[in-house]
C-alpha cells in the first residue's frame, strides 16, 4: 500500500509542481507582451480561480498521501528516510509558501522549486521497488544532471534571463545571463548522454518499453528546451519544459535501482 499511495502522491505533486511552475512563469511575464521589451517588469498577476482551486486541491492531497506514507514507514519500518525525506520537504513548502509571490526572489525560487524536486523524489523512491537500496550508476547520473538542470533553470528564471541567449547554440554576448543557459546548454548534453547511457542497460534487461519511453520525454525536452530559449517563451512552454525534467527525475529514481 505505500507503494500505491507513493505513485499517487508523486503524480499528485507532479501536477502541483507543474501548476506552481506555470503560476511562477506567468507572474515573472514569460511570453508577455510586446516580448522581450516588457520582460523584467512584470504586470501583476492573480492566477484564474480553477489554478488556486486546482493548486489548494493537489497540495492538500499530497501533505495528506506524505503524512500516511509517513506513519505507514515507521510502523513497517522500510523507506523510513525517504518517507521523512518527502515529510520535510512538505513542512518546508508550506513555510516559504507565503513568500512565493514575489518571483524575482531568487532563494525562495530556488527552495519552492527544489522543494518540489525533493519531494517528488523521496516519493519516486518509494514506489520503486522494495530490498533494492542501490542505483545503477547510469540512473544515478540522470536523476543527479536533471537535478543540476533544474536548479539552473531555477535561477534563469528568478534573475528574468530566459531571453538572454535566443541564440543557438552559443550566445552572442556573454553576460550573467548568458552564462547560465551555456551552463544548461552543456549539462543538458551531458544528460542526453546518461540517457542513453541508461537506456543502453535498460535494453539488455529486456526493458525496451522502459527505454522508448525515456526516449520519447528526452526528445520532448529537446524540442520544448530550444523553443524556451530561442523562440517566444509561455508560462505553459516553460512548465512543460519543467514536467520533462521531473519525469526523468522520478523514473531514474523509482526504475534505476539494483
Amino acid at each position: 500500500m505505500i507503494r500505491v499511495a507513493a505513485v499517487f502522491g508523486g503524480a499528485c505533486t507532479l501536477a502541483l509542481n507543474a501548476l506552481s511552475a506555470w503560476i511562477r512563469h506567468a507572474r515573472g511575464g514569460l511570453g508577455c507582451e510586446p516580448w522581450p521589451a516588457c520582460y523584467g517588469a512584470p504586470a501583476p498577476f492573480e492566477p484564474p480561480l480553477w489554478a488556486a482551486l486546482a493548486h489548494r486541491v493537489l497540495a492538500v492531497a499530497v501533505l495528506a498521501t506524505v503524512v500516511w506514507a509517513a506513519a505507514r514507514s515507521w510502523r513497517r519500518r522500510t523507506g523510513r528516510v525517504a518517507a521523512g525525506l518527502a515529510l520535510a520537504a512538505v513542512a518546508g513548502l508550506a513555510a516559504i509558501g507565503p513568500l512565493s509571490g514575489d518571483p524575482g526572489r531568487e532563494a525562495v525560487v530556488l527552495a519552492n522549486l527544489l522543494g518540489g524536486w525533493v519531494l517528488l523524489g523521496a516519493l519516486a523512491w518509494l514506489a520503486g521497488p522494495t530490498g533494492r537500496d542501490g542505483m545503477r550508476p547510469s540512473a544515478l547520473a540522470v536523476a543527479a544532471l536533471a537535478f543540476l538542470l533544474a536548479a539552473n533553470g531555477g535561477l534563469i528564471s528568478a534573475r528574468f534571463a530566459v531571453d538572454a541567449c535566443p541564440a543557438l547554440p552559443l550566445c552572442p554576448a556573454p553576460d550573467p545571463g548568458a552564462t547560465l543557459h551555456l551552463a544548461h546548454r552543456a549539462a543538458a548534453i551531458a544528460l542526453l548522454a546518461a540517457l542513453g547511457w541508461w537506456s543502453r542497460a535498460l535494453l539488455r534487461t529486456g526493458s525496451g518499453a522502459a527505454a522508448l519511453a525515456l526516449a520519447a520525454v528526452a526528445a520532448a525536452q529537446l524540442v520544448t528546451g530550444v523553443m524556451t530559449a530561442a523562440g517566444t517563451p509561455g508560462p505553459a512552454l516553460a512548465a512543460a519544459h519543467g514536467l520533462g525534467g521531473q519525469l526523468l527525475f522520478a523514473a531514474a529514481l523509482a526504475l534505476g535501482r539494483r
